[in-house]
């Protein structure tokens, strides 16, 4: 075990650092383009060992990959559980061995954020009011305007029209070019590749209220030295998992899911009532779209699975349960406008990553409409809540700012 981060510590670095960059554009050809590749590559010149890890871990599955180091089922299904996230095949595909140590890197110094994930939107929208920035609510953007390739502003579903110099999108890359741009503003190369961006989820979310902890079979204080695990994963066997993907291949739901609960409750008694918790389960896999059938009809036993699954390793948790809500694919998509309801905006693949995320030619946070500018995890390095999108944007709109200027 500490072989192996070791042997990671170094390589995950490199992704750490490459995800603070922003990414090189390889098609140029022009010298500036040219210059800034090599540059990259000057950067990284003494990291060949961690560039062969990399190389290794984007042709491995998953599975082979942990075999390299362990023998134990379930310390494989721990370090596999995290090759599932952002992807829509299980963990003996080839590949997948990448989205592991790319989700390495935010293991350390995992917190929960006390008031909930909407204190973040909360402390964001402070710091930028006391900083002078202007927020609106329901004020849907129906359109961005463009004239002669520059965007001017935005028009609102009201009719209202807000101008500006810059417009800059977080929103996912296919309502922000193929619903919000005129597409004679657009190259046809350049939509093509949006259409082609890959975002079903296949992850659901399950929201329980209980009128007590979930007691963990399996846990024991005195072993672990952890007062309670407020975050746990349910994957005991590598079979588990990729079962879980083998279902869903076929369009339909697995019956025996995996599951990642967490008790926000337990650090942060806000909350819930007093003796009462919420549990937050992540869990998968739940394809975007039935076969000969639909979520409405089908949620209830997707519920009834995790609850069945949550009862062999925290028995009496289903009598717990005071109300609960399931969040899948199809639900994401329409209460956050997110095409297909992937919690990364699209598919954490190789095709989908870094000078390809979200396309290529214009991973560097630009487009083709000049001063309209994407931030969203639909850029690189994706999702989870890093800001790093956001700020690799906005190193480059003040430097076209700077330049222009």
């Amino acid at each position: 075990y500490p072989k192996f981060f070791a042997r990671l510590q170094s390589t995950i670095e490199i992704l750490r650092r490459q995800q603070l960059e922003t990414p090189v554009n390889p098609f140029r050809r022009d010298p500036a383009g040219l210059m800034k590749t090599l540059g990259f590559a000057w950067r990284y010149r003494n990291a060949e060992k961690e560039v062969y890890n990399l190389l290794h871990a984007l042709s491995m599955s998953a599975h082979d990959y942990v075999g390299q180091w362990f023998e134990n089922d379930l310390v494989k299904a721990k370090f596999m559980f995290w090759a599932t996230i952002g992807g829509n095949v299980g963990p003996y595909s080839p590949g997948t061995a990448f989205y592991l140590v790319t989700h390495l890197i935010g293991q350390t110094g995992m917190s929960f954020c006390k008031g909930g994930m909407g204190a973040i939107a909360d402390a964001l929208a402070a710091s930028g009011e006391a900083h002078g920035m202007g927020i609106r609510c329901d004020a849907w953007v129906d359109e961005i305007l463009v004239r002669d390739g520059r965007t001017y502003g935005v028009r609102l579903r009201s009719g209202e029209e807000i101008h500006a110099s810059r417009v800059v999108s977080n929103v996912n890359v296919k309502r922000t070019f193929l619903d919000m741009v005129d597409r004679s503003h657009l190259p046809d190369e350049f939509v093509d590749d949006v259409e082609g961006f890959r975002s079903r989820g296949m992850g659901f979310k399950l929201l329980c209220a209980v009128d007590r902890l979930p007691q963990y079979k399996g846990f024991s204080q005195e072993n672990t030295g952890v007062d309670y695990p407020a975050y746990a994963h349910i994957c005991p066997t590598p079979e588990f998992l990729e079962q879980a993907f083998h279902d869903a291949k076929f369009g339909w739901y697995s019956q025996e899911p995996f599951l990642s609960p967490n008790v926000p409750s337990y650090t942060d008694p806000t909350l819930a009532p007093e003796g009462k918790h919420v549990v937050v389960f992540q869990g998968g896999v739940t394809p975007y779209e039935l076969r000969n059938s639909d979520w409405d009809r089908e949620g209830p036993q997707v519920v009834r699975n995790a609850f069945a699954v949550m009862d062999r390793f925290a028995p009496g948790f289903s009598d717990s349960v005071i109300d609960h809500k399931l969040i899948t694919p199809k639900d994401i998509e329409a209460d956050i406008n997110m095409p297909g309801g992937n919690s990364q905006h699209g598919e954490l693949t190789l095709d989908q990553i870094f000078f390809m995320r979200p396309v290529p030619r214009y991973a560097d946070y630009r487009s083709p409409v000049k001063c309209l500018y994407q931030c969203g995890a639909s850029t690189h390095p994706g999702g989870a809540v890093s800001a790093v999108p956001g700020q690799n944007a906005a190193r480059e709109i003040l430097k076209d700012w700077r330049w222009r200027a």
